[in-house]
């Protein structure tokens, strides 16, 4: 990656025209050129530090913005006709167009205040486990011109501010910066890290990178720093907390503070502190130059994964390594992506690991032999490191260095997105967006691939977040909208949106998409909440009237805003089963088809229950194709739900069913499709009715029909009469050998 001259100063002065310069041009810079004086001792010691003084808790400084935060709406006509621009709050939605759920502002002390590092982690905002809470981390300005580590929870479905907590630092580390979230059941990770600066130059004394852990109601349980004489200064990337809550993992790039010659400059650097804030171990890579960008944990917590670069003498990335760990340190593997000689690479952005832990995923880009940059995204074997497959993207435009990643509920689709386009660093550049590809996890084929472009002939900035809907599938794409030329060179262009959009993980169709105008944006992130409710942006801005007001030092406003899932949160085919009560088979609109075993009776009755995360005004029309199966009736109710009945279903084929125009209570329009399996006796989905499925019901005769973790069987009951008997025995028999196509 091209490296440039600059201060080290320039990460903390977020106040100049854009925050741009800080967390790109800037950050990169303190990241790999760590131009800060070498302090003369440890300021602190490792272990646990207790809170500061300097931690205030704040009131509710969090509001609703009203005339200065506008939208543009979308159209396919908007590349001749400019957008009609809406004061948030009061649009009305044009068909595929979504409006805001909620917005709030953050405004701090001094009214300059912006979220967390999103070039190289995209976890600046998180949702609490159960979805209720949205949390939110960055750094504000406060009296001094000092920063704070700012944390915020919001109420996921109103966005109204539940707690704020700023962290100033200590006496010897007296200004903090708050780079990413980490989010377990009971407890909130803000990583960062805190500083001193030089009185003279202003320069800071290194970086120490710090975790702060507060539970959910916002009180602060611990704080960390760490600090070695191995190094003079760390500037941590990303944070993680392991899934069975035990470790937190920070992951960064660490200047050596007594290089020898031919030895490192930099490394690669992953730190391990245990829950109650104790330094476990940490593990430098000991190359010539690297550095660490991300880390992820394997579902069991047995396994880290830390991704970073190498560097060779004129600060151009040479590979891009992923390094596994034990969570006691012990290194189990490490394989370095070579990038080709004479081409420029960039720090790897991407890091993901499948639910099952099977494969490890590294998303990162690099330019090839005429110049053009293309995202490259690679498969490793979790056991030993091996690359599955390796895949880089064909677009003949541009691509920028960052490139985030995430991975379907099911792990079958691995997804990157990053900007895409021609003269990205012209100040007359050409028209890109943010262009997304879907992977089959197993083999590296594109599933399918999709730009996001608003059609102002204008372009999609290089840092989107990337997330996808826990609960549906769904895929967020969401990012800066730079609407005039000559943005890159610094011109003063404030016609700046933040462009979102949700995908149908399965087939990458476009749901939806909005673009809100909020002044100067440059960096976004994304959170898909953990209930699947809704997806939850964060960005900043400062607008032309507040630019004007003060040009050298403009207010900055940190912007966090909601969108309603689109998909619904559960489909199922619902049946009665007697006395029993109403048993539901779950099907998947971005999964494979959801099989129903179950007998439709004389006429082939069946009844699908779409369950929406908003209130719904209507279900609009239903239809179905295959099995022969015909739409009886459709309804809506309870006030978030429709249902569908079928009526002359067949055996052993797979139908669809789709509702077209569903409209919430926000004047979202919604067209969504469902597939479901239908194959008789199939009792453990295998989509082949065979002995097993016999032997199954023999094993549940005669026992309640229910459907309770561990025991469930209800599928048994296949006539659904609510009683597993020989009845049911015989139709599985008599269905052995059928199977779906």
């Amino acid at each position: 990656m091209r490296r440039n001259s600059g201060s080290e100063s320039a990460v903390f002065n977020p106040r100049g025209l854009f925050a741009f310069t800080l967390w790109f041009t800037g950050a990169l810079l303190a990241m790999l050129g760590f131009a800060v004086a070498t302090p003369a001792r440890v300021i602190k010691p490792n272990g646990s530090v207790p809170a500061s003084p300097g931690l205030v808790g704040r009131g509710p400084d969090s509001f609703t913005l009203g005339a200065l935060f506008v939208r543009a709406p979308f159209s396919p006509s908007l590349a001749t006709n400019p957008p009609v621009v809406h004061v948030i709050g009061a649009c009305v939605p044009m068909p595929g167009e979504k409006c805001e759920e909620w917005n709030t502002v953050y405004d701090g002390p001094l009214h300059n205040d912006t979220p967390g590092d999103q070039i190289f982690s995209s976890r600046v905002i998180q949702s609490s486990t159960d979805g209720r809470t949205v949390f939110v981390t960055g750094f504000s300005l406060r009296s001094g011109g000092k920063d704070s580590a700012a944390t915020i929870a919001y109420d996921a479905a109103t966005g109204s501010q539940q707690w704020l907590q700023r962290y100033d630092g200590t006496p010897d580390l007296p200004e903090c910066v708050s780079i990413a979230l980490a989010v377990n059941s009971g407890r909130v990770y803000a990583g960062g890290f805190c500083f001193a600066r030089d009185s003279g130059t202003g320069i800071p004394l290194g970086f120490y990178p710090t975790v702060l852990a507060y539970d959910t109601q916002g009180n602060l349980l611990w704080s960390n720093f760490f600090s070695t004489p191995e190094f003079s200064s760390v500037r941590p990337n990303d944070v993680i907390v392991s899934p069975d809550d035990s470790m937190v993992y920070v992951e960064g790039i660490a200047q050596v503070a007594n290089p020898v010659p031919d030895g490192p400059t930099y490394e690669m650097l992953t730190i391990a502190f245990d829950s109650s804030g104790n330094l476990m171990w940490y593990r430098p890579v000991d190359e010539a130059k690297s550095g660490g960008m991300q880390v992820r944990v394997s579902p069991d917590s047995g396994t880290v994964y830390a991704t970073g670069e190498t560097l060779d003498a004129v600060g151009h990335t040479t590979g891009m390594y992923v390094r596994a760990y034990s969570a006691t340190g012990d290194l189990r593997w490490s394989n370095l992506f070579q990038v080709p000689t004479n081409v420029i690479g960039n720090p790897p952005t991407g890091l993901a690991v499948t639910p099952d832990g099977s494969r490890v995923f590294l998303a990162g880009d690099s330019q090839n032999a005429v110049g053009v940059w293309n995202y490259d995204t690679v498969a490793y074997d979790s056991s030993d490191g091996a690359i599955v497959w390796h895949q880089r993207s064909t677009d003949a435009g541009q691509t920028w260095p960052y490139s985030p990643i995430a991975i379907s509920q099911d792990g079958s689709l691995v997804y990157v997105t990053g900007t895409t386009g021609t003269g990205i660093e012209s100040t007359t550049p050409t028209r890109f967006g943010f262009d997304t590809i879907a992977y089959n996890s197993a083999t590296g084929a594109v599933v399918w691939e999709s730009t996001l472009d608003d059609a102002l002939n204008v372009y999609l900035y290089p840092f989107p977040g990337l997330d996808v809907n826990p609960k549906n599938g769904e895929v967020y794409v969401s990012g800066p909208d730079w609407q005039a030329p000559g943005a890159y060179s610094g011109a003063a262009i404030f016609a700046i949106a933040t462009y979102s959009a949700g995908y149908d993980g399965k087939t990458g169709q476009q749901l939806w998409n909005s673009l809100v105008s909020a002044g100067s944006t440059t960096f976004v992130g994304v959170a898909a909440i953990a209930d699947g409710s809704r997806a939850v942006v964060t960005t900043y801005s400062t607008t032309p009237e507040q630019y004007a007001g003060a040009p050298n030092n403009p207010p900055i406003n940190w912007l966090t805003f909601a969108y309603p899932a689109t998909i619904p949160l559960s489909i199922v085919s619902e049946k009665s089963h007697g006395l029993a009560g109403f048993f539901d088979i779950p099907l998947s609109v971005s999964g494979p088809p959801g099989i129903e075993c179950r007998s439709g009776g004389a006429n082939g009755d069946y009844t699908l229950i779409f369950t929406f995360p908003q209130p719904v005004v209507s279900c609009g029309t239903a239809s179905v194709t295959g099995c022969g199966a015909a739409v009886s009736s459709s309804s809506s109710g309870p006030s978030n739900q429709c249902t569908v009945d079928l009526t002359n279903v067949s055996n052993a084929c797979t139908l669809t069913v789709t509702l077209a125009s569903v409209i919430d209570t926000a004047g979202n329009i919604n067209d969504m499709s469902v597939p479901m399996g239908v194959l008789l006796g199939d009792v453990n989905a295998s989509r082949r009715v065979d002995a097993a499925d016999v032997s199954l019901v023999r094993q549940q005769t005669l026992q309640p029909v229910n459907d309770n973790p561990g025991t469930s069987n209800f599928r048994e009951d296949i006539n659904a009469s609510g009683r597993i008997d020989a009845g049911d025995v015989s139709i599985a028999r008599q269905q052995t050998l059928t199977s779906l196509p």
